[in-house]
This record gives C-alpha cells, sequence and structure tokens, in this order.
C-alpha cells in the first residue's frame, strides 16, 4: 500500500515545514514494525508544492495518475490547488487545516479545524500580559497565511487590544530596521506568523532600542533546540498548541519520540512541532485505513473515517469526534512560554478554551 506526501520542501515557508518528512518516517516505521495495517506494509512518495497552489494540484495529480497512490497526506498551506480535484476523484486525504477546503469536501480530514472563523482564545491569553497595541508579522505571497493573519487580528480587537499586520520576508526586509520601527510605534505586544530565525533578529533589534514586548506570541518554532539555537533573545515567547506539549511528558510522547530516534535519525531531536503534526496527520491516515478493512477503498475509507466518534492520535490529542465535529472551529488551546534563559519552555496554560466570534 502506497501513500503520497506533498509539503513545501521549497519556497517561502520551507524552513518552516523542514521537519515535517521525519513525522511520516517515524510513524509509517512504527505501523511496519507492528506488522503494517491490516497486514499490509505501508510505503509513501513525496511531492515539493513549494507552498504554491498550482504545484500542489500538480503533484498531487501526478503522485495520483502516476505514482498510484491510495491516498494523500499533505502538511501544506497550499491544498486548495488540489482539494476540487481530489474530491472529484474520491480521494482521501489527511493533513494540516490551514485553508477553509478542509472543512469543505468530505474526503478531506484533519486532527484540528482552525481556518473557517475567528476565535477570542489568543486575544484572551495575550490580555494576561498587559498589552495594549499588537503589530502581527506575516510573510506574503500565501493566502492561507493572509487569512489566517485575519482572524488572529480579529482575536485580538475581541479582547481590546489594537492590532495591525506588517508584511515581512526574509531576505528581503531589514530585521533591524523593523524592530527599531516597531519600538519607535510603542508595540507592547508582538505577534508572528514568520520564520523564528526572523523573529529573533527582530526581537532583538527591538529590544536594542530600548523596548521589550509584554507579551510575544508566535504560531511557530516549537522546537527547543531551535529556542537554544537562537539563545535568550527568545525569552518570553509563547506559542499556542493544539496538541500535547512536550513537556507535558508520559507514555504517548515516549512512543512518539522513540519512533522519531528509530525511524527518523535524521532529526537532530524529535521535540519538534512540524514532526509532531505530520506524525500525528499520518496516523489520523492509518486509522482510516485500518477501519476501511482488509481490502479498503477510498470510499470505505472516507465514509468509516467518518463515522469515527473517540480519535485521540494514540493520546497525543484531546479526543475528537469526526463523527459530530467534521469541521468544527477548535476554540481551545494549550500554550507554552520559552523560560528566562530560553533554554526550555513552560506550560502556562494546559487548556485555554475560547469562543467563535461572529462574523
Amino acid at each position: 500500500m502506497k501513500l503520497g506526501f506533498v509539503y513545501p520542501d521549497t519556497g517561502v515557508a520551507s524552513k518552516t515545514f523542514t521537519a515535517a518528512r521525519a513525522g511520516v518516517d517515524a510513524r509509517l516505521g512504527l505501523a511496519n514494525a507492528e506488522g503494517g495495517v491490516n497486514g499490509r506494509h505501508i510505503t509513501y512518495e513525496w511531492r515539493d508544492d513549494e507552498e504554491n497552489p498550482d504545484t500542489n494540484g500538480r503533484v498531487a495529480r501526478d503522485l495520483v495518475e502516476n505514482a498510484r497512490v491510495f491516498g494523500l497526506v499533505m502538511s501544506t498551506v497550499a491544498a486548495a490547488g488540489s482539494a476540487k480535484y481530489l474530491n472529484e476523484q474520491g480521494v482521501p486525504v489527511t493533513g494540516l487545516d490551514a485553508e477553509p477546503v478542509w472543512a469543505q469536501y468530505r474526503n478531506m480530514f484533519s486532527f484540528v479545524y482552525s481556518a473557517e472563523s475567528a476565535i477570542d482564545t489568543f486575544g484572551t491569553y495575550v490580555r494576561q500580559s498587559g498589552g495594549t497595541k499588537a503589530v502581527l508579522l506575516n510573510q506574503p505571497l500565501s493566502g492561507a497565511v493572509a487569512r489566517f493573519s485575519e482572524k488572529i487580528i480579529r482575536s485580538m480587537r475581541a479582547a481590546g487590544i489594537e492590532a495591525t499586520a506588517l508584511t515581512y520576508t526574509d531576505g528581503v526586509d531589514d530585521a533591524a530596521a523593523t524592530g527599531r520601527r516597531l519600538a519607535a510605534e510603542r508595540t507592547d505586544v508582538l505577534l508572528s506568523l514568520v520564520d523564528p530565525h526572523s523573529l529573533a533578529e527582530i526581537l532583538g533589534s527591538l529590544r536594542s532600542a530600548g523596548a521589550a514586548p509584554k507579551s510575544t506570541l508566535s504560531f511557530t518554532g516549537y522546537d527547543t533546540s531551535l529556542l537554544r539555537q537562537l539563545g535568550p533573545v527568545m525569552a518570553g515567547v509563547s506559542i499556542p498548541l493544539y496538541f500535547l506539549p512536550f513537556e507535558a511528558g508520559g507514555p504517548p510522547l515516549a512512543e512518539y519520540r522513540n519512533a522519531v530516534r528509530r525511524y527518523a535519525p535524521q532529526l537532530s531531536s524529535p521535540d519538534q512541532e512540524f514532526a509532531l503534526r505530520s506524525y500525528i496527520e499520518t496516523d489520523l491516515f492509518l486509522r482510516g485505513l485500518a477501519d476501511a478493512g482488509p481490502c479498503p477503498t477510498r470510499a470505505s475509507f472516507i465514509r468509516n473515517l467518518h463515522n469515527v466518534s473517540n480519535y485521540n492520535a494514540r493520546g497525543l490529542i484531546a479526543p475528537i469526534s469526526i463523527r459530530d465535529d467534521f469541521g468544527r472551529q477548535q476554540t481551545c488551546y494549550a500554550f507554552v512560554r520559552a523560560n528566562a534563559e530560553a533554554t526550555a519552555f513552560e506550560v502556562t496554560q494546559k487548556q485555554l478554551c475560547g469562543r467563535i466570534l461572529p462574523d
């Protein structure tokens, strides 16, 4: 049985997704060591979609029509490029919900839905720091990122925080000048959808200019080894999570870490967000494949996965009901924050729940 995996190995978001393939390797390695799925050994082929919808559509079609994959795991923000085609072909897909198509097509499954509506959870968390003026750093060229940016801005404003967006491109824009600008504008809340390296440079410049944010909330960069690499400038940076924080420990995380060390040794540390995300995305596909029976079809995969009422990714996420909550916006998140030395993350909220904001 062969799967396809699509992610941006190159392009603007490639640094963020670097660890994604390791998660697939680890989960499939574990599955095959356990005897496969219904006795079937699972392999995969991967393609780079460059975070581009047109490329995504082309490589997905190639995997389906030429590589003859049964279905796809997609860890990308450009799935809209192939969603219509895959739905028409009845191809099952699991992956990262970063676009509305994940709630639109019933052949596409995610373990979290966050792209459909704005929620006040992020603003509620930031408001606890006392900050009042926020700037969101985002990257250009991605429609999915732009839509998510709008939802973060709305979350801040719902909490009474003034919020605007600022586009930043690594290698094009000047991090030092950006930091000085934010300091001059008296920004006291920094929100980030850019690469953690860029965030660290901007934070360093901001602090050198005599300003220190009361709160910094980044939506990427949950990686302790990266945190240590970037150094003390990352102290106090918070990250929202919708899976079990690495700091929580326990058997599910031990199993994940052991699988990464054994089947994805190219990854320097298993405690990386996008490795765990793709591990769970792959696990969700394997659940659908298992439920499809010993002679699986794409139709039985989709039909039976829609009947699952208690999925927890072997303990890595809070239980969800695909049957009852397909496409429903998630409002509860855990939050971690880099400690004062920026050597480790600490859990600041095990679960903070909010509400969906009206359109």
